[in-house]
């Protein structure tokens, strides 16, 4: 083509960016104008539930063009999704964590009740990811959760497995077993059955052990199918941690 119209043909460049916490719809919204504000570029969503990956498919004749072309939008959609952004190399979550925790030299271990061993496989699909990722214990019984733990029998009469002082109490456990930087925890209802009134199919608790002390979170997600509760379960735990670490 570029010999029949005497200019250069078009060099074209992917670039993909990872993000987590707002949905298709949002992400969208947020990037509207994008293509406009930069001549030679194109805007995707590609859904990886729960994540999705904004792709930015850039062309110009001239390399250097094109180089300056990606870097700039890429920036610019750090700037309209802020921390949302988990990658800007296209990696999934557990690949960003695993480099910032080995870019810190920390490590990380993990209690999962409902997600069921999901977060270490997560984890462990990373190459390398043995630099920083110690343990994983799925603690799926009260008992086990006491005896491997060390959950308070008392807290778990008290609170019951899914709630949010048990999974800080999981966290504290498995950070102090494995001797790592970081505790995670997962505790929750993926159903399709055992929900409540107070606490649905889609409830889930998180705990965060560090250096400075245990934090826990609780959410409801309005999913039907236990894969995709487990998965967004597994990779907002995650998520915590990339973003309540201290560095």
């Amino acid at each position: 083509l570029g010999e029949l119209t005497g200019r250069p043909a078009d060099l074209q460049r992917v670039a993909a960016i990872q993000t987590f916490g707002l949905p298709e719809s949002i992400v969208g919204e947020r990037l509207q104008g994008l293509e406009e504000a930069y001549p030679g570029l194109r805007v995707g969503l590609r859904l990886m539930f729960p994540e999705i990956q904004v792709r930015l498919y850039g062309r110009d004749p001239e390399a250097r063009a094109l180089e300056e072309l990606l870097a700039r939008s890429t920036a610019e959609v750090g700037r309209r999704l802020g921390k949302r952004v988990v990658s800007t190399r296209g990696d999934g979550m557990a690949a960003a964590l695993g480099e910032l925790l080995r870019e810190r030299r920390q490590t990380l271990a993990v209690a999962e009740s409902c997600t069921g061993g999901l977060m270490g496989e997560l984890l462990t699909d990373v190459p390398g990811s043995s630099d920083y990722f110690v343990l994983s214990a799925v603690t799926y019984s009260n008992a086990c959760k006491t005896k491997v733990l060390g959950v308070p029998p008392a807290l778990l009469e008290t609170c019951g497995a899914v709630h949010e002082e048990t999974a800080r109490a999981m966290a504290q456990g498995v950070r102090e077993v494995a001797g790592a930087d970081f505790g995670i925890s997962t505790t929750g209802i993926a159903g399709p059955g055992g929900g409540s009134a107070d606490k649905p199919v889609g409830t889930v608790c998180i705990g965060l052990a560090t250096a400075d002390g245990v934090r826990g979170w609780r959410y409801v997600f309005p999913f039907n199918r236990r894969e995709m509760n487990r998965r967004m379960f597994a990779v907002l735990a995650l998520d915590r941690l990339r973003l309540a670490a201290p560095p």
